[in-house]
């Protein structure tokens, strides 16, 4: 389900019972996997996965994709490994892989997907936009930062901040849809970068950082660095 808020949407499950209530079997179904309890609602609703970085993840293709590598990649397709050669990859070699994985998109390098791409071209957008321009754009009303839409020249959208001044979204409708930066972070971030932190998430991945943030989850040792530039 799609709809983002939560009332409307169990209103809208409330009506489905109604609507096929003659439907005893249909309704038994979606009752016992669906509409059960939160647990089950959390799988498919999308009014709980507005919040998670992991938001735009609709389907379990991540999984699968990981799955397809570790069974083709890693274990070379071979059939009934023991559990000890397993456990050994999943600690050394798949570490090391993601080690190498991160790295390599800290520095965007290497294979990018459409969403990278879409991160790094809207940054190149903002970069190259006047501060003039920039500064025209971003307002700050009551303590919030409101930055005027690139559509609408009647619609500004807030970008939020917490306390400890680190910038946690935006309500325009592509970062909730997606939960990507947007143009109005980038935009509130060059203005106010003296102030504000961008969090090193999936999400903000791409995105400038101050050069007093918080250091990297990884830390990247020589020899880590030296495997990576040698992969890219």
């Amino acid at each position: 389900m799609y709809e983002a808020d939560l009332v409307q949407a169990n209103r809208m499950i409330e009506e489905l019972r109604r609507d096929w209530k003659d439907h005893h079997p249909f309704i038994a179904y979606l009752d016992k996997n669906c509409f059960q309890d939160e647990e089950h609602r959390r799988m498919w609703m999308k009014a709980y996965r507005i919040d998670p970085y992991y938001a735009s993840m609709d389907t379990n293709n991540f999984v699968k994709s990981w799955h397809n590598h570790l069974k083709h990649g890693l274990l070379r397709r071979h059939h009934k490994v023991r559990a000890d050669r397993v456990v050994y990859l999943l600690s050394h070699t798949v570490v090391e892989y993601f080690r190498k994985e991160e790295f390599r998109n800290y520095i965007q390098a290497g294979h990018k997907t459409k969403g990278q791409v879409m991160d790094i071209l809207r940054q190149r957008e903002v970069q190259a936009m006047a501060m003039e321009d920039i500064k025209n754009r971003v307002r700050k009303v009551d303590g919030e930062l409101c930055i005027l839409s690139f559509t609408n020249p009647d619609l500004f959208y807030k970008v939020f901040v917490n306390a400890q001044d680190t910038v946690t979204g935006c309500d325009c409708p592509y970062f909730l849809r997606l939960q990507r930066i947007c143009k109005h972070i980038l935009l509130a971030y060059r203005v106010y970068e003296a102030e504000l932190l961008l969090p090193l998430q999936p999400v903000f991945r791409y995105a400038p950082r101050r050069p007093d943030a918080e250091p990297l989850a990884i830390e990247y040792d020589d020899a880590l660095l030296d495997m990576a530039h040698a992969t890219v």
